[in-house]
């Protein structure tokens, strides 16, 4: 069976390969949550040409715990053996800081998420926030960081700006 980096398309677009090489080695869900809440994210936005278009990792982690939220509570889906992102939503729940249950959607699970009080707050960035930005987009990247090339790091999908969020 092919893996997840041979099934992206071919194109002459710079960095759809590198796209393709981000998926090459994956044992949890965590990259693919992380791209497709940058997707929905962009999508979500009104795009400028010539502006740069600046995400916060903050909505980029809720917009996965809600992505995964409903596959997790409502359908009872688990993601395998390495992945965390199920312990990652039970922790969440076991902190008692939002009030969700199986029913809820990713709407509701964002509204929870940023309506958290700064008490609340610091628990969740300890507990959830920080264990999902510790190396998912430094791996996510790592394709265009490893290359020779000095043109590549400017087709990667995103860079860090400063030390902040």
């Amino acid at each position: 069976m092919p893996d997840a980096g041979d099934m992206i398309p071919l194109s002459d677009v710079a960095g759809a390969v590198k796209l393709g090489q981000v998926f090459r080695r994956t044992t949890s869900s965590y990259k693919f949550l992380w791209f497709l809440s940058i997707l929905d994210l962009v999508a979500s936005r009104d795009l400028q040409i010539g502006k740069a278009l600046r995400l916060s990792m903050p909505e980029i982690v809720a917009l996965m715990i809600a992505k995964a939220w409903v596959p997790t509570q409502r359908f009872r889906l688990n993601f395998g053996h390495w992945d965390k992102m199920t312990q990652r939503i039970e922790e969440l729940k076991s902190l008692k800081i939002v009030r969700l249950d199986a029913a809820d959607d990713e709407h509701s699970v964002i509204r929870a998420l940023n309506s958290l009080k700064s008490d609340q707050k610091a628990k969740y960035l300890e507990e959830i926030y920080k264990p999902l930005t510790r190396y998912v987009p430094q791996h996510f990247l790592s394709p265009w960081s490893g290359s020779a090339e000095k043109d590549d790091a400017n087709w990667a999908p995103y860079r860090r700006v400063g030390h902040s969020d």
